[in-house]
């Protein structure tokens, strides 16, 4: 025996009114017993190891051995067992229907006859002592800011999260837990789609063109004998849609229900409107929810025509500062280059060398720095302005047209940044390795004609970006423009000759 067995057999004496069954948090009352059926729960009972309690018609305790037909009816109590403090366990559908509507705060309910899970947004009901961890969603908008009634007594749910099912395609097997629940389900998903309550006969009312009145099945109705699964299907559906949006759920709700009622006729039922009217009922308000947008869409329009035209000015500068990267390390390297072959070629002042290379560096990191702040600037701007200006815009809109192209800029600047750094340090430390060798290994000169005077000009080319080049260049001319002295002892003026042969 299981405990879904004991749970069928209590449910099969409420069903035939053979028993009152009252279920509350910790045990399950039935009362009204026959000696057999007294009997038959007692033996269920020892074969799962749950305890229980017998009384006799005068409410005194008796035991099992002592029972007897004259001292029927018999109440039986059958005390739970202690699970979680999070945990709701049921085990009589009638248990479940009264937990239903009161809707106690718990997350997790054992109810014994269900044969799947049961996930919905706010709770997850499944067989006993099945393990499965569930995170519940954040509430959804309040129903009853959406739908009007007038009476002290309110019948439409202060949250429809544990009425509509993380998926609504889920395949259930019959049963009647299920059912259960699908007929509670059903009745809170149309109170809460409707626009108001009726305060006297409680129909159901969706204002239209005209307003359309839909009376409520008594409460004894089973709506799972009804609606069907696929009728069941399309009504979560279209209340996903309602109140998946908090910000949307109001002028979809009023939506919706237009069409609820445009679609419907005087004397339609809760399950026409409701189940099998409500797929294209729901076409119908998307469509207008689209053609709603669409007047909105003029003011849209112009802010992403702003927004376009700033990610191409935006770009447009990037790639401005990407270019001048690229002239000033070109111009750069080109200086480099002349100050090698200056100093390959000449005695110039090392010191002078190294100075102007230093130069060199200062002006490619200022460049290399300043594009590095305009993309850090332009991040935060977009970041502060997208919360006010494009919140409209979902996040991965908002993503493919203005992180990505930006993206794809600033990732350009960055790859010709690394490089030019690379190059500019390298070159840098060429530069000055030749400076320097000259103190590390000695320096021979070269022998040549004592009556040739030695003049080396050095013309390097002139670049826009470093215009003292020039200036530099006739500085190391007339510096290394000098008599070369000669090896032989003494000094040799410029103006006699040097005879080898002497």
């Amino acid at each position: 025996m299981e405990i879904s067995d004991l749970g069928s057999f209590i449910d099969g004496l409420a069903n035939n009114a053979s028993a009152v069954v009252v279920e509350s948090f910790i045990n399950v009352s039935v009362s009204n017993l026959h000696l057999e059926d007294t009997v038959r729960i007692t033996q269920i009972c020892e074969e799962v190891g749950w305890p229980y309690s017998l009384f006799d018609e005068a409410d005194q305790p008796c035991a099992t051995v002592a029972l007897h037909a004259d001292f029927a009816p018999f109440r039986a109590v059958i005390v739970k067992p202690t699970l979680s403090p999070e945990i709701l366990s049921v085990l009589t559908l009638t248990g479940m229907k009264q937990f239903l509507e009161s809707q106690p705060s718990y997350v997790k309910w054992y109810v014994a006859g269900l044969a799947e899970r049961i996930v919905t947004r706010s709770t997850l009901l499944c067989p006993w002592y099945d393990e499965y961890d569930f995170d519940p969603m954040p509430a959804t908008k309040n129903p009853r800011s959406l739908v009007r009634e007038y009476t002290s007594k309110r019948t439409v749910p202060p949250n429809v999260g544990p009425w509509l099912l993380v998926n609504p395609d889920t395949h259930f097997t019959a049963s009647g837990a299920f059912s259960t629940w699908l007929n509670a389900s059903a009745r809170a998903v149309c109170r809460s789609l409707a626009s108001e309550i009726d305060p006297e006969t409680g129909a159901l009312k969706c204002n239209g063109t005209p307003k359309l009145s839909i009376p409520i099945p008594d409460a004894t109705e089973d709506l799972s004998l009804s609606f069907s699964l696929e009728n069941f299907k399309n009504l979560q559906v279209a209340a996903t849609w309602i109140f998946e949006n908090e910000r949307e759920a109001e002028s979809r709700h009023t939506l919706l229900a237009t069409e609820v009622a445009r679609s419907g006729h005087p004397g339609t039922n809760l399950l026409q409107c409701f189940g099998e009217q409500i797929s294209s009922s729901l076409s119908s308000a998307k469509i207008a929810y689209q053609m709603m947008l669409s007047d909105v869409s003029k003011d849209t329009l112009k802010a992403l025509g702003d927004l376009r035209k700033a990610v191409t000015e935006e770009t447009a500068k990037m790639t401005d500062v990407t270019r001048q990267l690229i002239g000033g390390v070109t111009a750069a390297m080109a200086v480099g280059f002349g100050l090698i072959a200056t100093r390959i070629s000449t005695n110039t002042n090392a010191w002078l060398i190294v100075a102007v290379m230093l130069l060199v560096v200062v002006y490619v990191s200022v460049i290399i720095y300043s594009g590095t702040q305009f993309i850090s600037i332009q991040r935060q701007l977009r970041a502060d302005w997208q919360s006010k200006l494009y919140r409209f815009l979902p996040g991965t809109e908002y993503e493919k047209m203005v992180s990505v192209p930006t993206g794809r800029s600033e990732h350009t600047f960055f790859i010709s940044a690394w490089f030019s750094g690379a190059a500019i340090m390298a070159l840098t430390a060429i530069v000055l390795w030749l400076s320097v060798k000259d103190d590390i290994l000695p320096r021979q000169d070269i022998p040549t004609n004592a009556g040739a005077s030695t003049s080396v000009t050095i013309s390097s080319p002139s670049f826009s970006s470093v215009s003292s080049l020039a200036k530099i260049s006739n500085s190391a001319t007339s510096v290394i423009s000098r008599p070369v002295k000669a090896v032989e002892k003494g000094s040799i003026p410029s103006s006699q000759s040097h005879d080898p042969g002497m």
